[in-house]
């Protein structure tokens, strides 16, 4: 296993803030609109779907992290001197930056069309 301090921690906030694994939260996101694929050594195993069935998750999830405080968090960050941070530079995190910059309106940033 990848060691990666940010994403585990990412991952047990997500587990002690809502009581779900970050498993099931990915499995309800894509409800029944993947297939499972596995590469021919099955040491990966990874997740397709459908592009026009993504964009819906994607606007939804966007929603919810800007419900959940998305916003006020980068500003926290930014306020922090963080803007250069490795996880200020994924997705999500980028694009209210660009907003909070003013190069990205509030309806785009709302409907998660980045």
């Amino acid at each position: 296993m990848r060691k990666d301090e940010y994403r585990q921690r990412r991952a047990l906030e997500l587990m002690l803030s809502t009581g779900k694994s970050m498993t099931k939260e990915i499995n309800a996101a894509f409800e029944q609109k993947t297939t499972i694929t596995s590469s021919p050594s099955n040491s990966e195993i990874g997740t397709r779907i459908e592009r026009k069935d993504l964009k819906p998750l994607v606007q939804r999830r966007t929603q919810k992290m800007i419900e959940n405080g998305l916003v006020e968090e980068v500003k926290q960050l930014l306020g922090q001197r963080l803007e250069n941070w490795a996880p200020l530079q994924s997705i999500g995190y980028k694009e209210v930056i660009s907003h909070l910059k003013g190069q990205t309106p509030q309806e785009d940033l709302l409907r998660g069309d980045q």
